[in-house]
């Protein structure tokens, strides 16, 4: 161990992870566009940004949204991402009646790795019982997004319900992460 390391970053290192790295797992109450809540298993491996007073925030490494809880027989499949994407939406397809997600671009890595989309979403759909990226449908603009994006790097509690989302709603995050938006600004 490196002498004058941060006992929370000996910690980290002792625990697996690399220095830097948080581990955060919780579960977040979800509701569709038909009014029906389910709940999502949320797992994400996150390398921690700027120092301690500084700007702060984190840069997903890997994340996984697991539907639980659903009336239908046909839960999504468990969907991950290690290219930098933060899911939004998740739900099913007016269009088709498949389940959707939609994430966008937590770094500039993940943007240019997708071919820089004019639309700040890259959307997947259940095929064959697998999560597929396909095109993005317009469909889906102008809709609320429904899964939670305000993490906070320190970790979550076990349990978000729709109304603490709603408490924790904070209008200075981009407007792409809270409604599906056909525009955005990007400094990539």
């Amino acid at each position: 161990m490196h002498r004058g390391w941060p006992c929370w970053l000996a910690w980290a290192c002792w625990a697996g992870c690399e220095p830097g790295t948080r581990k955060i797992q919780f579960r977040e109450e979800i509701q569709l566009h038909d009014d029906q809540k389910l709940i999502a298993e949320r797992d994400l491996t996150i390398r921690v940004l700027g120092e301690l007073g500084g700007p702060g925030g984190w840069e997903p490494l890997d994340e996984s949204l697991e539907v639980k809880g659903s009336q239908h027989l046909d839960y999504p499949p468990k969907w991950s991402s290690a290219d930098g994407l933060e899911p939004v939406l998740v739900d099913r397809a007016p269009d088709s009646g498949q389940w959707a997600l939609l994430a966008t671009f937590a770094m500039c890595d993940s943007y240019v790795k997708y071919g820089r989309p004019k639309i700040p979403y890259v959307e997947f759909r259940v095929r064959d019982g697998q999560w597929q990226k396909v095109e993005f449908s317009p469909v889906w603009l102008g809709r609320k997004a429904n899964i939670f994006s305000g993490i906070r790097s320190s970790g979550e509690p076990p349990m978000l319900s729709l109304e603490d989302k709603a408490k924790r709603a904070d209008s200075r995050t981009a407007k792409w992460y809270s409604q599906i938006e056909d525009h955005w600004l990007t400094g990539c």
